[in-house]
């Protein structure tokens, strides 16, 4: 059986990560760079603690339930 380790993100790296992310945002066009700073926002914090547990990012975007084949609760990440 597979030992899985859990990390636990401390709260100000967890904002520098948010905040990066947003800056990514801005680069986005304009049409979804509030949705992305929004999607970060209101996961964000949810996101890094899954990832710290090591999760694949697919079974993290199931876990939100924003990916594709899941009902869809965030429009930005919908789609091909």
């Amino acid at each position: 059986m597979e030992e899985t380790q859990h990390f636990i993100v401390p709260y100000k790296l967890q904002e520098e990560i948010k905040k990066y992310v947003k800056n990514i945002c801005n680069l986005l066009p304009r049409n979804v760079m509030q949705p992305c700073k929004q999607f970060i926002e209101t996961y964000g914090d949810l996101v890094i603690a899954l990832l710290a547990q090591s999760l694949d990012p697919n079974e993290v975007c199931s876990a939100i339930k924003v990916c594709k084949g899941t009902e869809p609760k965030h429009a930005v990440l919908i789609g091909e």
